[in-house]
């Protein structure tokens, strides 16, 4: 009976024990529960007021969006329009309905400018320019289009150049009639001249070629600051250009006592660009440092990196002060470096200079210390082959665009190019070189015919229907074959041909590139 009592007691007292236990767990939960309702209604009340937020946000963005005074579009990847703010189907003519879910008819090229036909505040047709930036829109790749009415500025930059263009015809041709006449005097036509008269002659005749040369300045910085300079671009031996550049100033910087070098690869450097326009470059900068050097030495060089090329022109002049180095570029600025007489120019040279490069899409800028010299440097990028095509290709299809017109490309290419261009590198070149004028004499004139290091040629029909392209490819492919039959490369000469349209085949220069590589 004992015994008995004895385990009663512990199973009362286990009970009780366990009674408790479980009283704390409930206790527990229920303070977790209170807890996890709290939080919830917290983290509830943090979302709806997030969303508020955003809503409100969104609401802002919306009005001011709406209130943009340019044109806004948001596209997908493939050129859908997804959302168009009012401006936009006012300077496109459409209706917001009409846009959302369509395709634009327009090259989207991001981070590049493009001048479209739009309709003007006025109701009449007019110039718009889009500008694209890649963004990333509910999670998903997408492009955010501006459109800008730019009918008025170029009404504007028209008159500009048209009364630059009227006052440097009305000013050059006196100036001719004058230089004629002056040369004429000199050369003793009428009569002999004493040696005081052919003094004050020649004196007219250097202030003549001056004041022509600052009327053609005027007129070279007018088209580069309103857009209509256009750069001929092609594949130039690089270094060859600044060799022919340098040699041309030898002479002159030896009368100074100057001694003038160049230090280049030892290999060619090949780069996309305007020969004429980087030439004009390079003399601006050689005849400032001979012009503020006035005894000691010149040197240019060139450095091939990875993206682009360096060139320095490095002399041991006067130098520019501290306070004249920002300003070295901007227009008509005459600074410091004062040395004798007749060092004055206009102050167009280096600001020509920047435009061009600027045109390349490259950079300039200059390093200097007075009594140390200056060094001038300037980088260009060099393209793949793929870039130099494309933009070819996007400056054709945005003159098609603004005309209205249609337009074709061909693509030749040496299948075994590479083969030949490491085993025969000069030869290669010679190779595309005749190739492109063979093909140049099947085209009309005024298509544009470019070629890459990559053995690719490529042809640009303007204004051309589909029928008379594949004429001219048949043409082209017959003398270009008749052509390579002839040469004695030792290494078998391949070549194939492919024709693509704008905007039949393809919507911009990436889409085009690919269908002529098929």
């Amino acid at each position: 009976a004992i015994g008995f009592l004895v385990y009663a007691r512990r199973l009362l007292r286990e009970r009780d024990a366990e009674i408790l236990q479980r009283q704390k767990i409930e206790e527990m939960l229920q303070t977790y529960k209170d807890h996890l309702e709290k939080l919830v209604e917290k983290r509830s009340h943090q979302i709806l007021e997030a969303k508020k937020q955003i809503e409100e946000e969104r609401r802002n963005l919306a009005i001011l969006v709406d209130k943009y005074p340019d044109g806004v579009l948001l596209l997908n990847k493939k050129g859908k329009v997804l959302f168009v703010n009012p401006v936009a189907c006012l300077l496109l003519g459409c209706k917001k309905e009409e846009l959302l879910n369509s395709f634009l008819s327009f090259p989207i090229i991001p981070g590049e400018t493009t001048e479209i036909e739009i309709f003007s505040a006025t109701g009449e047709k007019g110039i718009g320019e889009t500008y694209t930036m890649e963004i990333e829109w509910e999670g998903k790749p997408a492009y955010f289009v501006l459109i800008r009415d730019i009918t008025e500025r170029k009404k504007i930059d028209k008159l500009k150049n048209a009364f630059i263009a009227a006052i440097s015809h009305e000013l050059r041709t006196p100036l001719s009639i004058m230089k004629e006449a002056i040369s004429l005097l000199i050369d003793g036509i009428p009569g002999e001249l004493a040696g005081k008269q052919k003094h004050i002659l020649d004196a007219a005749w250097r202030n003549t070629e001056r004041l022509t040369s600052i009327i053609d300045s005027l007129f070279y910085i007018s088209k580069i600051e309103s857009g209509m300079m256009q750069l001929e671009k092609r594949l130039v031996n690089f270094t060859d250009l600044i060799k022919s550049t340098v040699d041309d100033f030898k002479h002159q910087a030896k009368e100074k006592g100057i001694a003038l070098r160049y230090e280049l690869p030892a290999r060619a450097v090949n780069l996309y660009c305007d020969p004429h326009e980087i030439n004009r470059v390079l003399v601006n900068l050689l005849s400032n440092a001979i012009k503020f050097t006035p005894k000691g030495k010149i040197t240019v060089t060139c450095e091939e990196r990875d993206h682009e090329v360096v060139v320095s022109v490095q002399d041991t002049g006067i130098g520019i002060s501290e306070q004249d180095l920002p300003r070295v570029f901007d227009k008509f600025t005459q600074f410091n470096r004062k040395y004798g007489p007749g060092t004055k120019g206009v102050g167009l040279g280096l600001t020509i200079s920047k435009g061009i490069i600027e045109l390349h899409k490259g950079k300039i800028w200059v390093k200097s210390k007075p009594g140390k010299g200056s060094n001038f440097y300037f980088s260009l990028p060099k393209l793949s082959s793929d870039e130099i095509l494309k933009e070819r290709l996007l400056k054709a299809i945005k003159h098609a665009l603004k005309d209205n017109s249609q337009l074709a490309a061909i693509l030749f290419g040496f299948v075994n190019f590479k083969e030949l261009s490491n085993q025969l590198p000069q030869k290669a070149r010679k190779l595309l070189k005749d190739s492109a004028e063979v093909i140049k004499n099947v085209v009309k004139k005024g298509d544009d015919i470019i070629f890459t290091d990559t053995g690719e040629i490529l042809v640009i029909l303007t204004n051309t229907n589909r029928e008379d392209a594949v004429d001219v490819m048949d043409e082209a492919t017959q003398k270009l074959s008749a052509f390579i039959s002839k040469q004695d490369m030792g290494v078998g000469l391949q070549f194939i041909a492919n024709v693509a349209f704008y905007p039949g085949d393809a919507s911009d220069a990436d889409e085009m590139l690919r269908k002529l590589r098929v």
